[in-house]
């Protein structure tokens, strides 16, 4: 009898060490759940707190970002640019950036805006078109995403405005770096001519200023012989200095705003046979494939680089750290910085970089 209550008492032991091992799996269950439930809820506010500047970093929270490029990916800078925002957001964990083409169509860029609103991006990088886009950036803000522009060039009312973040290479310096250059390079009495962006274009009068400025403190030997409008256009340029050509007896060197337009007067020479590339100097704004080619062939002399990396690291440093909260991108802020100058001491590099990334065949 006794061993038949023994064995009854070490029955109920175990019965009872069964259940508390039941309860306690089953407090575990729900402590889980209830974390998993606030966990979901704050990534599902976070994704609104992002475009607030008030959550915590993706990097390290691991809450998930949209980012939207929008670009136009037949101009070189643009398919440059998206490139470099996918890639700087590889370093960001949680962030996952997509690309979009506007094809230099206002109508299709304000498509893309409409959708880009409605499908729950956090931070929009845009590159865009000649057109005014006050109501595009209103409605991807109301949204709660953050809307950052890329470059001043015929949006200067985005910047005075305050309308939205943004940065741009410093349009003066462009020009400054180029022209001191040319002050180095151009033989003494040079005669040069000057090709111009779209009249009115802050980007084009700045670049040309500078141009203008450095040339008459540090060479007032060079006489400008015309300068005219080309509207950033290869074509146009082509047609100005065949024109050119045909008016002047010399022409020593030209002095273009961007590279466009200094490979449209490259172009334009080697149309007609011109051969003595020793005694010309051409020179351009951008740095982009065309101009570095032309540089390592000796056609141009330099070109002013606004390095699309720049832009993409800086936008995405700022993202983070407005979602660390410790800045807020709407409340709007302008960047620049400084251009580096391509010359055929170091165009190999920039060309080399760019077949490795698929933007130079």
């Amino acid at each position: 009898m006794k061993k038949s209550w023994k064995g009854f008492l070490a029955l109920v032991m175990i019965l009872a060490m069964v259940c508390g091992t039941l309860t306690g799996c089953g407090s575990s269950s729900g402590s889980s759940s209830s974390t998993n439930t606030a966990s979901n809820t704050a990534a599902a506010t976070g994704s609104n707190t992002a475009a607030a500047g008030n959550s915590t970093t993706a990097s390290s929270s691991g809450k998930s970002y949209k980012v939207a490029v929008i670009v136009k990916k037949q101009d070189m800078y643009g398919a440059w640019l998206a490139l470099a925002c996918e890639a700087e957001a590889k370093n960001y964990p949680g962030i996952t950036c997509d690309s979009f083409d506007y094809e230099n169509d206002e109508t299709k860029y304000l498509q893309i805006c409409d959708n880009v609103s409605q499908s729950g991006y956090n931070l929009v990088i845009s590159q865009t078109p000649k057109m005014d886009a006050r109501q595009a950036i209103k409605e991807i803000q109301d949204s709660g995403a953050i809307f950052f522009h890329i470059s001043s060039a015929g949006w200067e009312y985005i910047r005075d405005e305050k309308l939205a973040e943004g940065m741009t290479c410093n349009e003066y310096s462009l020009g400054e770096i180029v022209a001191e250059q040319a002050a180095k390079d151009l033989p003494k009495d040079a005669k040069i001519v000057i090709l111009l962006g779209p009249a009115g274009k802050q980007n084009s009068i700045d670049r040309d200023k500078a141009y203008h400025d450095v040339l008459t403190k540090e060479r007032p030997d060079v006489q400008i012989l015309d300068e005219q409008i080309a509207n950033w256009n290869k074509d146009e340029a082509m047609k100005k200095m065949d024109d050119w050509t045909q008016a002047y007896d010399h022409i020593d060197g030209v002095l273009a705003v961007n590279d466009a337009m200094a490979t449209g007067a490259v172009e334009s020479l080697l149309g007609n046979g011109f051969t003595d590339w020793d005694n010309m100097y051409i020179y351009g704004i951008d740095g982009l494939t065309d101009s570095c080619t032309y540089i390592s062939k000796g056609y141009m002399r330099a070109s002013a680089l606004q390095d699309a990396t720049v832009y993409a690291k800086k936008a995405f440093e700022l993202f983070d750290q407005n979602n660390q909260g410790t800045i807020n991108m709407n409340d709007p802020n302008w960047f620049t910085f400084e251009p580096s100058l391509v010359t055929k001491d170091n165009c190999q590099k920039q060309l080399d970089y760019y077949k490795e990334q698929g933007l130079l065949k």
